[in-house]
């Protein structure tokens, strides 16, 4: 508990000091990243990737599996402060450079959920989705969003449902942006079963089940707010493109 209230009033700390905008960000980063990197016993697996980096087991994807092999070597505090720097530095250079309102989208990525305090938990999930977010906030340069979303699978193979950044969805009208949305929440079963059969047995196939099989009791409440927010987002994308081009990027991957 107390490692958490010194967290909170470092970042109120930070949020009325008289600094620039730009530093302020920057220090704020660089608080979420202390927290993240130098956390001892915070996260349901923390304890259990201390036991991967001590053991001979190692992730199948290539990055997370590079790093824990370090940190067998160097110590398993590395391994924190890697993926801590990695998801903290993606998250602050997409807000740096994309955000209109950035200390609020901070603001927001400690406070959802399903952001900053999930992300300490679901470390390889975490660096994905940082890369994502690169590959989202540097969209129109098309070798750089390559770059980063190849980044993002070899960190976590579901990072693959990041194609959806190539979807035109400037071109695509409200009804069928909201008619996709609705068949692939009533197909997506359908397909993960298909999907497992014709995967062969190993690896992939088996954490796909398990993914697929899993109790999900619980969060129904922000799982109906996320749908609304995608219902929401695809209503306004018009109004969201004339805004800014770039966020028809946000856009695809909200879908």
């Amino acid at each position: 508990m107390f490692w958490y209230l010194l967290f909170f009033i470092s970042i109120l700390t930070v949020t009325y000091r008289r600094i620039s905008l730009r530093n302020k960000v920057y220090c704020l980063g660089g608080v979420v990243f202390l927290f993240s990197a130098l956390r001892y016993g915070i996260s349901y697996d923390y304890f259990l990737y201390i036991r991967y980096i001590l053991s001979d087991y190692r992730h199948i994807e290539p990055i997370p599996a590079l790093i824990e092999e370090m940190a067998h070597y160097i110590g398993f505090p590395f391994f924190f402060v890697v993926t801590s720097f990695i998801t903290t530095f993606c998250f602050v250079k997409g807000v740096k450079k994309e955000s209109i309102h950035p200390i609020d989208s901070i603001y927001f990525y400690i406070g959802c959920p399903f952001l900053f305090f999930n992300y300490i938990s679901i470390v390889r999930q975490a660096l994905a989705t940082g890369f994502i977010l690169l590959a989202m906030t540097y969209g129109c340069e098309k070798k750089l969003k390559i770059i980063f979303l190849l980044l993002a699978v070899c960190c976590h193979f579901s990072a693959i449902s990041a194609l959806l950044l190539y979807l035109p969805v400037n071109k695509f009208s409200k009804r069928s942006m909201l008619q996709l949305m609705f068949v692939s929440l009533f197909l997506g079963t359908l397909f993960i079963s298909l999907l497992m059969d014709v995967l062969p047995s190993g690896y992939l196939s088996f954490k796909l089940n398990q993914y697929a099989t899993e109790d999900m009791a619980g969060g129904r409440i922000w799982r109906i707010l996320i749908y609304s927010l995608t219902i929401i987002v695809i209503i306004n994308h018009n109004k969201l493109l004339s805004i800014r081009s770039t966020n028809k990027y946000y856009i695809a991957y909200c879908q």
